[in-house]
């Protein structure tokens, strides 16, 4: 079966159209599913509660995401200069060091304060860059 002649099954198949009896048969059983159910025995009020409830669960999913994903990063901005400080230029954590370094810069708001930390992380970066290009022209 070629490429073509594929497609021009797969066209055909979307023009056909479910039996009547099949829909009318799964129609019913939707119904008696329903029925069964006790769905149609409750008050308007019953149903309103529940329906507020499902949607009120649904609409707060998000929104722990939303702030899982928010700790994260404030607690990587906080914290992870502290982790990845020991990571040098040739481990496979130094982008997620400048990464965070940049990020702790950002989140500070204080313009002085931000100028010593960058004085203090550039140099430090320099100096570990300067090092392992020695150790590396050594071997």
């Amino acid at each position: 079966m070629t490429d073509r002649d594929f497609i021009t099954k797969l066209n055909s198949l979307q023009k056909t159209a479910p039996d009547q009896a099949w829909l009318k048969s799964n129609r019913e059983l939707l119904l008696t599913q329903i029925s069964n159910s006790g769905a149609e025995n409750l008050s308007i009020w019953k149903t309103l509660v529940i329906n507020f409830f499902s949607l009120a669960k649904a609409s707060v999913r998000p929104a722990y995401a939303l702030g899982i994903f928010a700790l994260v990063l404030i607690m990587g901005s906080l914290f992870g200069n502290q982790v990845f400080s020991n990571v040098k230029p040739n481990d496979s954590l130094y982008i997620a060091r400048i990464i965070s370094e940049k990020a702790k810069l950002n989140t500070i708001l204080n313009s002085d304060s931000r100028d010593k930390l960058a004085a203090v992380c550039d140099p430090a970066r320099a100096g570990n860059q300067r090092r392992v290009g020695r150790s590396e022209i050594q071997q």
